[in-house]
């Protein structure tokens, strides 16, 4: 708990080699009672999504997971894609997961894999399929508006080679299709990670919830969004107030001991996000944020205007807006069989 709230980070990742016992310490270092382990595939191609289910079979009552789809698919006759991630997502639900986690729209996998763009034909049963279950999907849709831009983009989106040239699907082209998405499919279960990188454009949000009001967002880092939300706050402490019951906790803990297949997650890093985006939702007045030449802060120093939110709204973005996005009050269970299964289909 933190200041007597339960805490449910709806936004960590996993993946072996990561010993089981350094995430739980984590989780109990920083007060998080639940977590959502969502599958985040490496450079290499390794699909976390079994080694997630394992782990939340050890701890049944405190871990959810979401699987990611399987890369491959996108290779074989778009004709079949949709029977395909249909398919994928029927398996990862009965192994034990309580939703999905959709990597595709970040610009480094239109980059790397052939995915058609989303309101192709191709993904329409997929979609409807996902709109008729009610299936939860936490999706990543683009990165920072400056990741365009070289000029304006940080020197760790540099490094991190997250600096896209015309080669690359551009933010806005994204933005058109996955609206488009929604306005087909009206009653989708979406929750988009990291404020979908329009923190800087809250009016522009404010039309996307208002135009649908099953969508979700969550409030993980990408730091840039403490920045840009505290540029305005009067404006952003309105807007998290009217949207409350649709804005979810989340830190992005573990990514990077997942993608780099680490033994142990930096307590450092993880304590640092927890920190901030608390402070920002509970906190008053103003917080200079530096660099920690770390993973998570890797821009210049800036001003985090913290909002102070009522203790009500607080309860339900650190906890109970997750379980109406899931529609459930407790992870599913595991079953171990469909585990092992999928996993000897990911060994292929």
């Amino acid at each position: 708990m933190f200041n007597g709230i339960t805490i449910l980070d709806s936004h960590m990742h996993y993946s072996q080699p990561i010993r089981e016992e350094s995430l739980i310490d984590v989780l109990d270092e920083t007060g998080v009672d639940y977590a959502l382990l969502a599958a985040l595939p490496n450079i290499s191609g390794h699909d976390p999504t079994a080694d997630i289910l394992m782990l939340k079979a050890h701890h049944p009552s405190r871990i959810f997971a979401f699987g990611c789809l399987s890369r491959m698919d996108y290779y074989h006759s778009h004709q079949t894609l949709s029977q395909r991630l249909i398919a994928r997502v029927t398996q990862l639900l009965s192994a034990g997961c309580d939703g999905l986690k959709l990597l595709e729209g970040k610009p480094t996998m239109r980059r790397e894999h052939p995915i058609p763009d989303f309101d192709n034909a191709v993904w329409d049963p997929f979609w409807t399929y996902a709109e008729e279950t009610g299936l939860p999907i936490l999706w990543h849709v683009n990165d920072p508006e400056t990741f365009w831009d070289a000029k304006k983009a940080s020197a760790h989106a540099i490094e991190e080679g997250w600096v896209y040239g015309p080669d690359i699907i551009k933010n806005e082209e994204q933005f058109r299709q996955v609206k488009e998405v929604l306005n087909r499919h009206r009653k989708l279960n979406i929750c988009f990670a990291h404020f979908l990188f329009l923190a800087a454009q809250l009016p522009r949000l404010t039309e996307w919830m208002e135009s649908f009001p099953n969508m979700r967002l969550d409030l993980t880092p990408g730091i840039e969004i403490y920045e840009e939300l505290s540029q305005k706050p009067d404006e952003s402490h309105a807007f998290l107030t009217r949207f409350h019951d649709r804005i979810l906790y989340g830190t992005d803990s573990g990514g990077r001991a997942a993608l780099s297949r680490a033994h142990e997650i930096n307590r450092k890093e993880i304590a640092r996000r927890a920190e901030i985006v608390r402070a920002f939702l509970t906190q008053t007045g103003a917080r200079t944020i530096r660099s920690d030449g770390d993973y998570l802060v890797g821009v210049k120093p800036f001003v985090m205007q913290c909002l102070g939110l009522k203790r009500e709204i607080l309860t339900s973005i650190f906890h109970t807006n997750f379980l109406h996005f899931i529609g459930r009050s407790a992870p599913a269970p595991v079953h171990m069989q469909e585990v092992q299964h999928l996993r000897t289909v990911l060994s292929k």
